[in-house]
């Protein structure tokens, strides 16, 4: 224990105390592992904004707050490594002094404030959150962010009620309540530290092993953008409500199952998963309380953990029966909840795919707090269903990654989403893959617009005598466009030429196969055409997938040989040869001495034959 004294430059925060180091929890070390890597750890902020519809003292707000300081020890807590290890240090003195803020301008000028004050990182070398009161010329608004490594949403939701009712009670001069919280956060990381040594936490670790064994699946979204190399965190939450009748209909339906309404809007969620990628298997995660005690119950903290669902789609099950599985599988999921999710990514993964998020990258959560939906955030999640009990509705939010998706798509995923509510209701019993989650009018303009392709063409061309007709007619229009690059037909055919030239002399030709592992691109379509002159069939390969999966489609389709860049090459099982997809000068001199019309020639025979 030592006495300090410091004081920062904008007079915020005071501290004169004694302070004493204590261990982290498992969560808390993987959050404090993202800041000291570097990564953008504003996924761990928690942000709250009210609208007040009464004047706000800030005096005696300040003194409110000044009373949760000293009632609450995660209030009074920062981080520093100290002898290259990594404690949480509480205070017993901290003063904090909340912000006022004016704005000049409408709602969208708070909301512009809110967003830029969203992004700012916090420091974790003091109590690291941020408390602020905003004027705009007609409202008031409370700003609340919390950095995840010391508080839960529930505790800024227990917080909050408490620091109301102390703020009125000072306002109205009743007696305080200024009691020391009964159980401190650090008591728990304590009985964590001791529960990981039982049996029951070796027994909840095999669980978890077993139920997330390799190979993990990968959710393959309808994505709008090539996902980027490394991960990106910026995030919307597109809101909706679920009307009256329809909640009231699956509060009647989740009865009828035995099952609660968290469940059964987690089931809709896997359901909606399954039928926009197709997949056999996805696994969803979930926060999970960790409050299992009466006194834990209104302690404030980090009281969660992550449980990741996984769920396989390989037998037709109907939706009544996934329901009865996924409440089976939260039932014994509240026996092993305890066992940290850190713990399990460090056991299950060996190589780290910096584009997505380990293990899971999509989320399912019942909660109090649904983001607003003019805010962006930062959230490791691709795709995440919120849904928030109101007083007759149920409020649901898309959180989705701006980076993958554009927000006509979100529009279209809650069309979707409503659809499969509407026709569960009306059918619970129906097979998962009969459910329909297609409005009446996108079924018309897919089956019936879209579907309008009547057109005269002689029939006895290939896709190749179409492309080559197209470049005698306009070899200098443009072809391919991609990006910042692109290609006249002229072009793309003297590279695909050039390419299939190549392929021919590799073994490439009818009844062969060829697998392609390259993102949308020019050399994607170079490849393609050039496989097809070849005489070949081409097989794509997302240059996202794991490995085992890659290894299984090439050995599945007996590829006889693998087109990619050294950008995409892996460390693959595969023991035909990998070919860079990058045209080369010396196939281009090679191809120029022979003439590139006799190559075209030879392949079309073996084409037609």
């Amino acid at each position: 224990m030592k006495e300090v004294l410091q004081k920062d430059e904008n007079n915020h925060n005071q501290v004169g105390c004694n302070e004493v180091n204590y261990e982290l929890s498992i969560t808390q070390k993987g959050m404090w592992l993202y800041q000291k890597m570097g990564i953008d750890d504003s996924i761990y902020h928690l942000v709250r904004v009210e609208e007040v519809e009464n004047e706000i003292l800030l005096d005696d707000l300040n003194q409110a707050f000044a009373i949760m300081i000293q009632k609450y020890a995660v209030l009074r807590t920062r981080f520093e490594e100290i002898e290259n290890e990594v404690k949480q240090v509480i205070v017993d003195r901290y003063s904090y002094t909340i912000e006022e803020v004016n704005i000049d301008g409408d709602n969208e000028e708070v909301e512009e404030w809110i967003n830029q004050k969203n992004k700012e990182l916090i420091g974790l070398d003091q109590p690291p959150y941020v408390i602020a009161v905003i004027h705009n010329e007609t409202k008031t608004f409370l700003y609340l962010k919390f950095h995840n490594i010391i508080i839960d949403q529930e505790s800024i939701e227990l917080l909050f009620r408490d620091w109301m009712k102390c703020y009125e009670d000072i306002r109205s001069g009743v007696q305080v309540d200024a009691q020391i919280e009964k159980t401190a956060y650090i008591s728990y990381v304590k009985q964590e530290t001791e529960w990981l040594n039982t049996d029951k936490a070796k027994e909840a670790m095999t669980y978890y092993l077993d139920e997330l064994k390799q190979p993990l699946p990968s959710l393959n979204l309808p994505l709008d953008f090539v996902r980027p190399k490394t991960q990106q965190y910026k995030s919307k939450c597109y809101n909706f409500m679920l009307s009256k009748s329809d909640t009231d209909n699956l509060n009647k339906l989740a009865d009828k199952l035995g099952a609660s309404m968290s469940t059964l809007m987690n089931a809709i969620y896997f359901v909606f998963l399954q039928r926009i990628t197709g997949d056999d298997e996805i696994v969803i995660g979930t926060c999970k309380s960790t409050r299992h005690t009466e006194a834990s119950d209104e302690a404030v903290g980090l009281y969660t953990n992550t449980v990741c669902t996984r769920i396989g789609f390989y037998e037709d099950r109907s939706f009544k029966d996934l329901c009865t599985y996924l409440e089976q599988k939260e039932k014994e999921q509240e026996e092993y909840c305890l066992y940290p999710y850190d713990l399990l990514v460090n056991k299950l993964v060996t190589e780290r795919d910096f584009s997505r998020n380990p293990v899971y990258t999509t989320i399912f959560e019942y909660k109090d707090q649904i983001p607003c939906e003019q805010n962006e955030f930062s959230s490791p999640y691709d795709l995440g269903l919120l849904c928030r009990k109101m007083d007759e509705e149920l409020q649901c939010g898309l959180l989705y990654s701006t980076s993958l998706f554009i927000d006509q798509t979100i529009t279209r995923f809650h069309t979707y989403i409503i659809e499969l509510v509407k026709n569960i209701i009306t059918n619970p019993e129906a097979k998962i893959s009969e459910i329909d989650l297609l409005p009446e009018d996108e079924k018309d303009i897919i089956l019936n617009k879209f579907n309008a392709t009547d057109a005269q063409y002689d029939k006895e061309k290939t896709l190749v005598h179409v492309f080559e007709e197209c470049v005698k007619k306009k070899p200098f229009n443009t072809a391919l466009i991609c990006g910042n690059k692109q290609l006249t037909y002229d072009e793309l055919n003297k590279k695909a030429n050039q390419l299939a030239y190549t392929l021919r002399e590799k073994g490439v030709g009818p009844d062969t196969i060829v697998g392609i592992m390259l993102y949308r691109s020019v050399e994607m379509m170079v490849g393609i055409l050039a496989i097809q002159k070849a005489g070949g069939a081409y097989l794509p390969i997302d240059p996202a997938y794991p490995n085992d999966r890659i290894e299984f489609m090439l050995s599945d389709s007996k590829a006889v040989l693998l087109l990619t860049t050294s950008e995409y090459k892996k460390e693959i099982a595969y023991d035909k040869e990998i070919l860079e997809a990058i045209v080369d000068k010396a196939i281009e001199r090679k191809t120029g001495a022979r003439g590139l019309r006799s190559i075209i020639e030879e392949i079309m025979r073996d084409i037609m034959f």
